[in-house]
C-alpha cells in the first residue's frame, strides 16, 4: 500500500529570529491517500510536519517549499 500526497493545510505561522536571520515556523497538516484509491473512498492519513521558511522568501517559494517537503514526508512513510 503506497501513500501518495494529496495536499496540505497551513495551522499556524509564527515568526521568530535565530540567530540574526528571521524566519517562519509554520505548523501543516499533510493529507496523504492510498494511491490505489482513486475515488477517494478511504479516508485519508493526517500528519502535523512543520516547516521552516526565511522571512527573506516570497510566498511562491515558501509554498514551493512546504508542499516539496510535504511531498518528501509522505514518500518517507512509505
Amino acid at each position: 500500500m503506497q501513500l501518495i500526497f494529496k495536499k496540505y493545510i497551513v495551522n499556524t505561522e509564527t515568526d521568530f529570529n535565530e540567530d540574526g536571520v528571521d524566519k517562519i515556523k509554520v505548523h501543516l497538516t499533510v493529507c496523504a491517500g492510498i494511491e490505489i484509491d482513486t475515488e477517494n473512498i478511504m479516508p485519508m492519513k493526517t500528519y502535523d510536519v512543520y516547516v521552516i521558511n526565511l522571512n527573506s522568501q516570497t510566498g511562491e517559494e515558501m509554498d514551493s517549499q512546504r508542499e516539496a517537503e510535504s511531498i518528501a514526508f509522505v514518500v518517507a512513510q512509505n
